[in-house]
């Protein structure tokens, strides 16, 4: 669709509807489709490959090093810290896509 307009499909005056909203929510999302897959594969899919290596690591090496709780305990705060600044984020990204596109 490169070229293409896309027009919010309501305006502030249309009475809230769900057919309405579902239509206004695909109508954003076909416009910004890569800047919302996009900024999703980034913010999502490096935390969960952060957390697989890591317990993959600890599944293969983690019974034979010492000290190997502090560092998963670590790395598990870490993991959990990103999780919810991924969430917060990328509603963040979300909603500032769809200010811009419905003003």
């Amino acid at each position: 669709m490169m070229g293409t307009s896309v027009q919010p499909p309501h305006s502030a005056r249309d009475p809230l509807r769900l057919t309405g909203l579902y239509r206004s929510a695909m109508a954003t999302y076909r416009a910004r489709f890569a800047r919302v897959v996009g900024i999703a594969i980034a913010v999502f899919l490096v935390p969960a490959l952060l957390s697989t290596g890591v317990d993959q690591w600890a599944e293969n090496h983690g019974r034979h090093l010492p000290g190997v709780a502090t560092v998963l305990i670590i790395a598990g705060v870490i993991g959990a810290g990103m999780s919810v600044f991924s969430a917060t984020f990328y509603a963040g990204v979300l909603d500032e896509a769809v200010g811009e596109y419905q003003h």
